[in-house]
């Protein structure tokens, strides 16, 4: 059985499957930059998870894409992005080429859309770490089974993101998670605090993150001193970070109570992860359309990794 949210948030080895979880996604921005910018915020998540989910549940009924309207009736009732901000997303994607534009010819309406290649291999791998975090809380095999059988990813994706997405609690992270979560490339750097504490014991109700250097950081996550200094500061303010002496000049700390806040809002996700694969485990096949898709997607993305390709 998947464990509940307050199992994995309570596990002593959670923070550590989060480090080792962070560490993934350093390397999968710097592997494609642009397509992890896509998802920089909370609400992008959803929304390119959403039309993910859209595509493989088209795929699996023969269908050509998911349409605007899918998506629309799909995420507008949630009250997470307006009209506006959906279709502006549509169409950069579109125009970064991570979602094609699949319409038939000679038909103007409804448009229909495709994930590339590459962002299917991309989502297939984020997949694949968050099983491969799980596993290292209990030596578990779900990310082994995962790339056996790559055909699962096709069933327990949408499964898991239509979960997500109705509970609220992942939907709307609390208000401290949100200082990161819904500014752009907030959550790069989370990722990089959590990844500098696994393994640490905090004192006196801080996690010790010692040196972060600001330029550095800017220039590794492409985002301007400016702003990451604006993300700092207003995590400062709500006292979930902090430097340890003068500032700038000192190692910084961060809240003990803000990690555990962070832990229990992952493990949301989490649970639904594990969750959707063990369903995915026990369902029949996926069609052939959906199959061929991922494989087609794994062949493509590793012979771009292997020509050094970064989108």
């Amino acid at each position: 059985m998947p464990r509940s949210v307050e199992e994995l948030s309570q596990h002593p080895a959670f923070l550590n499957a989060l480090a080792q979880w962070s560490s993934t996604c350093r390397s999968m921005f710097e592997s494609s930059p642009r397509l992890t910018l896509s998802m920089a915020t909370h609400q992008r998540w959803l929304m390119i998870q959403a039309a993910y989910a859209l595509y493989m549940e088209e795929l699996d009924r023969a269908d050509d894409g998911f349409t605007l309207t899918d998506i629309k009736d799909l995420l507008l009732p949630l009250k997470v992005v307006s009209r506006n901000t959906l279709l502006a997303f549509i169409d950069e994607l579109v125009a970064y080429q991570h979602v094609l534009d699949v319409t038939p010819d000679g038909r103007r309406r409804p448009r229909r859309f495709a994930a590339s290649d590459f962002s299917s291999y991309l989502l297939f791998l984020w997949y694949g770490a968050n099983l491969s975090s799980l596993d290292s809380m209990d030596g578990g095999s779900r990310a082994t089974s995962l790339f056996e059988k790559p055909e699962l990813f096709c069933i327990a994706q949408p499964r898991m993101a239509r979960n997500c997405l109705a509970d609220a609690r992942w939907r709307h992270p609390t208000d401290r998670v949100g200082h990161f979560l819904w500014t752009v490339s907030g959550g790069l750097v989370v990722d990089e605090f959590i990844q500098k504490i696994g393994g640490l014991k905090p004192a006196d109700g801080r996690f010790d993150l010692g040196a972060v250097d600001i330029e550095e950081m800017s220039a590794a996550f492409m985002i301007s001193t400016t702003h990451l200094r604006r993300i700092l500061r207003n995590a400062i303010k709500a006292e979930l970070i902090g430097w340890q002496g003068t500032s700038n000049r000192s190692p910084m700390w961060i809240s003990e109570a803000f990690v555990d806040e962070y832990m229990r809002w992952q493990a949301v996700k989490f649970h639904y992860v594990e969750e959707a694969f063990e369903w995915a485990q026990a369902k029949p096949a996926v069609s052939v359309a959906a199959r061929n898709t991922i494989y087609s997607a794994l062949q493509s993305g590793d012979q771009a990794k292997s020509m050094g390709s970064a989108r």
